[in-house]
């Protein structure tokens, strides 16, 4: 069985409704603020379907967060941690 296209917009509402009653409000906010870093690099990066990412997208999208968020290392941690979690 194939996997059916999704956009990331759509990916990320259906997994912040989905963990919504699981975890925090605050957790909730956090998820939220950190994928929407996720779809604007998807957006600038042109990928609609969510099928196509790789292990190296993923890794271009690290790097990418290094050079716009100038992040410390725990926070690109738990950036990643969350896309992980997504993701899967």
């Amino acid at each position: 069985m194939s996997l059916e296209p999704i956009d990331p917009e759509t990916a990320v509402e259906l997994y912040l409704a989905d963990r919504e009653a699981e975890v925090a409000k605050a957790t909730l906010y956090s998820h939220s603020s950190r994928l929407g870093h996720f779809v604007r690099w998807c957006s600038e990066e042109d990928i609609d379907n969510l099928n196509e990412l790789s292990g190296r997208r993923l890794h271009a999208y690290r790097l990418w967060c290094r050079r716009e968020g100038e992040l410390a290392p725990a926070a690109e941690k738990t950036q990643m941690d969350t896309i992980r979690v997504f993701v899967k």
